[in-house]
């Protein structure tokens, strides 16, 4: 099963949020900070908001072509799903 949107966009945001901790915590610490900043930006209503506007946000999936649903994205790409710029 794809994983949905938000979560990647989650999950990049404490990657980055964590990157430069690697050298310094232990990895249960850092998995412990990865569960926590997941969870704090599901459950903020500001983190949220902006959650849905980078997900409702179009994606360039080939040249000129943007897609605009998770649909799309699953569809690796095909010709047509997308609109043409």
């Amino acid at each position: 099963m794809p994983r949905k949107k938000e979560d990647m966009i989650v999950d990049a945001a404490v990657e980055r949020a964590l990157a430069n901790l690697g050298g310094v915590l232990s990895p249960g610490a850092l998995e412990s900070l990865r569960r926590s900043g997941r969870l704090a930006l599901k459950l903020d209503p500001r983190a949220q908001e902006i959650i849905r506007m980078l997900k409702d946000r179009p994606s360039v999936q080939r040249s000129g072509i943007l897609g605009t649903s998770d649909e799309e994205e699953d569809d690796d790409g095909a010709l047509g799903g997308g609109r043409e710029r």
